[in-house]
């Protein structure tokens, strides 16, 4: 455990030194933090656009924001969530953008319920990691995203509360409810809270 935290320490160092040449304008130390944080960055934006090439136009715009603002980075929080903070908010304006506009038959049709199985929906009903990812997906916004931030992106409470500009105990409200709602939703879907 110590030599897992000991790495992380290191890490988090090694990417400070990194944003410091950013901000010395230094072309290849960029390279590196894109390489590192480029997968997180899109995957983490995509959950709020839901498509791929808005979510790849936000990353670039997310580094080429990083390339214009390290000299900004305070050391408040690490340099991932620093990133993750300004994804946030620049998928939040997007989506602000979109406000997408339902017809009554979308809605209809979003509710009906297809009760015949293809092939590919056998396969994920057998895997126990899709399911619980569907699961996690019908949660509210806010929820989803703090559980990805825990779970996928190892977050602490203080850096979660950091990246989506909340205080700290409304985001341990927020997980709270978050796991009571996905504990909710397997048992729902008749999933044991165990691994197969």
């Amino acid at each position: 455990m110590k030599g897992i935290r000991a790495r992380k320490r290191m890490s988090a160092d090694d990417d400070q030194r990194q944003l410091s040449k950013v901000a010395n304008g230094d072309r290849q130390a960029i390279g590196v933090l894109y390489q590192r944080y480029h997968k997180r960055v899109f995957h983490f934006v995509r959950r709020y656009v839901n498509d791929a090439a808005a979510a790849e136009d936000l990353t670039n715009d997310v580094f080429i924001e990083v390339w214009q603002k390290a000299s900004s980075y305070e050391g408040r929080s690490k340099v991932s969530s620093w990133l993750l903070g300004m994804a946030r908010y620049k998928a939040l304006s997007e989506v602000r953008k979109r406000k997408p506009v339902h017809s009554k038959s979308e809605e209809i049709l979003d509710t009906l319920e297809d009760d015949a199985d293809d092939p590919e929906m056998v396969t994920q009903k057998r895997d126990k990691g899709a399911a619980i990812k569907r699961c996690i997906a019908s949660l509210s916004n806010d929820h989803r995203v703090i559980l990805e931030l825990i779970y996928y992106h190892e977050k602490s409470m203080e850096e979660v509360s950091d990246i989506l500009d909340i205080p700290k105990n409304t985001a341990k409200t927020r997980t709270f409810h978050a796991r009571k709602q996905l504990s909710a939703e397997m048992t729902k879907q008749g999933l044991d809270r165990g691994w197969p």
